[in-house]
C-alpha cells in the first residue's frame, strides 16, 4: 500500500507540501503539464532549492504576472473556476473539498453565510495553485493511506494579516485543526496556514505518534518562505507499509525483542465496549455471532456503571482487517452507541490442526510445539452422537493422537 508520511513539527503550508512532494518525486513537469488546464493566464510555478538551518529543500513559488495577485475571489468564483478547468474528476473534487472546509471556516469566523463569502489571502492565485498542485502530485504518485504526526503552530506574540493584528495561531488554521493533533511552539510566527491545513484535512490522514514500519521510497523537505531559528521546512516521505506492528516490542535499550522460542507476534484489535440495558441472552447471542464472525475470543465482565448502575463491558479480539465488520455487529446486537479500539501485538504459538476418529467420529486436535488438545466442538457433537461424556472422550481422542504421534516418531 503506497503510504505518505508527513510531518509537520514546525508548522505545514501549501508551498511548503508541494515543496516536500516534489523533492521527494521529481514530478515538477508532469505538474506544470497538468497546471496548464487550469486555463490562469499569465501564471506560472518555479521550484529552487534552498537551504534552512543547514537543511537542503524545495522551494515551491507561485509566480503571478496577471497583475491581480492580490485580487479578492468570491468562494463561488474559486469552485466554478476549478470546474471549468480539464484537469482530472478526482483533483477537482478534493481540490474543490479544500476549499470548502476553508469557505466554511471563514465564513463561521466571521459570522456570515458561504454564499456572502470572498476570500483575501486564500483566494489569491497562489493558494488557488498551491491546493490544485497539492491533489495533482498525490494523485500522481497514488497516494492510499496518509500518516501525520502532530501539526505545530506559532504562539507568543500577534501578527498582521488582512484584517490587522491576529493570532500567530490564525483563527481559520486552528478551526481547521479540530479533531486533529495539535502542538504549539514558542515561535512567534504563523508556520501553519489555512491552506497547509485545508489539504491536510481532505487527505484525511491517521494522526501517530511515530510513523507505522514502512519500507520508505522517498524523503522530501518543502522549504517555507522564511527563516528561522528552527529548520523552516515540511518532511514527506513515501513509501509502503510493511506487514509489522507499529507498536513492535522493543527492550529497555530500544531494540527490537526477538519472539520466544515457538511463537509469532501478531496484531489485534480489542474492540470494548460498557453496555447497562442488555439482558445476558442478548449478549450471549452477541458473542456467539462475534465469534462466528470470525472473532478470536469474546468475553463479557461484569461491572457497576455511573450513578450505581449494574452492567457489563463486552470485550472483543480480533484481526484489525475484520474490526468495522465487528463493531458494525456489535451496535447491531447490543444497541451500543460507541466501542473503544486499541491496537494490540500479541505472541501466539505457532500450530496446526490434526484429526483422530473415535467411534466413528472426527475429532480434530490443535497441535502447539507445548502439547496438544481436543477441540471442544468437535467432541461435544461426538459426545452428543454417541451418547458418551465429553471427559471419556476427551481422554480418548487426545491419547490416540498421542499414540499416533509415538509411532511416527519410532518409524522415523
Amino acid at each position: 500500500m503506497k503510504t505518505l508520511l508527513i510531518e509537520p513539527i514546525f508548522g505545514i503550508s501549501g508551498d511548503m507540501f508541494n515543496g516536500a512532494l516534489l523533492d521527494a518525486s521529481n514530478l515538477f513537469n508532469e505538474l506544470k503539464s497538468e497546471l496548464n488546464k487550469l486555463k490562469i493566464p499569465q501564471v506560472d510555478v518555479e521550484i529552487s532549492t534552498v537551504t534552512r538551518s543547514n537543511i537542503r529543500a524545495t522551494r515551491f513559488n507561485v509566480i503571478d504576472n496577471s497583475g491581480n495577485k492580490s485580487a479578492e475571489r468570491h468562494y463561488s468564483d474559486i469552485i466554478d473556476m476549478i470546474d471549468a478547468s480539464d484537469l482530472s474528476k478526482a483533483v477537482r473534487e478534493k481540490a474543490k473539498t479544500a476549499f470548502n472546509f476553508l469557505g466554511r471556516v471563514e465564513a463561521e469566523i466571521h459570522n456570515i453565510d458561504i454564499s456572502e463569502l470572498h476570500f483575501h489571502e486564500v483566494g489569491s492565485v497562489d493558494s488557488i495553485f498551491d491546493i490544485v498542485s497539492a491533489f495533482i502530485l498525490l494523485d500522481f504518485i497514488a497516494v492510499e493511506k496518509v500518516f501525520s504526526t502532530s501539526v505545530a503552530n506559532g504562539t507568543d506574540e500577534s501578527i498582521e494579516n488582512f484584517h490587522g493584528k491576529t493570532f500567530c495561531a490564525s483563527p481559520a488554521a486552528l478551526k481547521l485543526q479540530e479533531s486533529m493533533r495539535s502542538t504549539f511552539l514558542p515561535i512567534p510566527a504563523e508556520i501553519t496556514t489555512p491552506t497547509g491545513v485545508a489539504i491536510l484535512k481532505t487527505i484525511n490522514p491517521e494522526f501517530v505518534e511515530l510513523p507505522k514500519s514502512m519500507r520508505l521510497e522517498k524523503i522530501g523537505y518543502g522549504a517555507g518562505s522564511r527563516e528561522f531559528d528552527h529548520p523552516n521546512v515540511l518532511r514527506i516521505g513515501y513509501g509502503v507499509i510493511e506487514d509489522v506492528p507499529f507498536n513492535y516490542p522493543v527492550d529497555k535499550n530500544g531494540s527490537a525483542r526477538i519472539e520466544p522460542p515457538g511463537f509469532v507476534q501478531e496484531e489485534v484489535d480489542l474492540l470494548s465496549t460498557n453496555l447497562d440495558d442488555v439482558t445476558p441472552e442478548i449478549l450471549a447471542f452477541a458473542s456467539e455471532k462475534l465469534l462466528n464472525l470470525g472473532a478470536y475470543d469474546c468475553w463479557v465482565i461484569p461491572i457497576a456503571m455511573k450513578k450505581g448502575r449494574h452492567g457489563f463491558e463486552l470485550n472483543v479480539i480480533c484481526n484489525p482487517n475484520i474490526s468495522a465488520t465487528l463493531i458494525e455487529a456489535v451496535s447491531n446486537e447490543t444497541k451500543s452507541l460507541g466501542v473503544r479500539v486499541n491496537r494490540q501485538f500479541r505472541y501466539v504459538l505457532n500450530r496446526y490442526n490434526s484429526s483422530v476418529i473415535v467411534d466413528g467420529c472426527k475429532i480434530s486436535i490443535k497441535v502447539s510445539p507445548f502439547g496438544f488438545k481436543a477441540e471442544y466442538d468437535d467432541l461435544a457433537a461426538a459426545a452428543r452422537a454417541l451418547n458418551r461424556s465429553i471427559s471419556d472422550l476427551k481422554k480418548e481422542a487426545e491419547f490416540l493422537y498421542s499414540a499416533s504421534e509415538n509411532v511416527k516418531s519410532k518409524e522415523s
